[in-house]
């Protein structure tokens, strides 16, 4: 199973450009469903303050537009491999636009009709599509008999 999430610190001390390419080669050719990128910054009393030598600004985030560039097209083929599969998800109170989110047991943000019923509860669906925002849709599962049915 592919690992969910993978924190990548963008590396201070790289003194090559081919460095960093090579570490973006090897992000991508990950089995992984996003990155959790940021950029590092000297903050006063900190050992990056303190270093001799760093990459520039402009540089830094030029590699962070990168990393988030792969970690969106990671994201949606991920979410892409689990469309029309069953999944327990738990509904949050985040109300956009008519829509409810809520989190799959693997960390696929959906998207479902609002119901004030269920928030903070979990409810077993199937993942349908994709929308323009990037969350997954979902149909609900009418009865724990088609859950069973779903994951046999």
């Amino acid at each position: 199973m592919p690992v969910s999430v993978l924190m990548s610190l963008l590396a201070f001390l790289v003194k090559q450009e081919i460095t960093f390419l090579e570490t973006y080669q090897f992000l991508n050719e990950l089995e992984i469903s996003y990155l959790h990128v940021f950029t590092y910054s000297e903050r006063e009393n900190t050992l990056a303050a303190s270093l001799p030598q760093s990459i520039p600004k402009k540089e830094r985030n030029e590699r962070s537009r990168m990393l988030h560039i792969l970690s969106d097209k990671k994201r949606r083929a991920f979410y892409e491999d689990n469309l029309n599969k069953s999944f327990t998800v738990l509904f949050e109170n985040d109300v956009e636009d008519g829509l409810m989110h809520g989190f799959t047991e693997n960390y696929i943000r959906v998207a479902a009709k609002y119901d004030p019923l269920l928030i903070n509860e979990t409810k077993a669906v199937t993942l349908t599509s994709i929308n323009s925002k990037g969350h997954v849709e979902v149909e609900e599962l009418i009865d724990n008999d088609q859950w069973i049915m779903a994951h046999v």
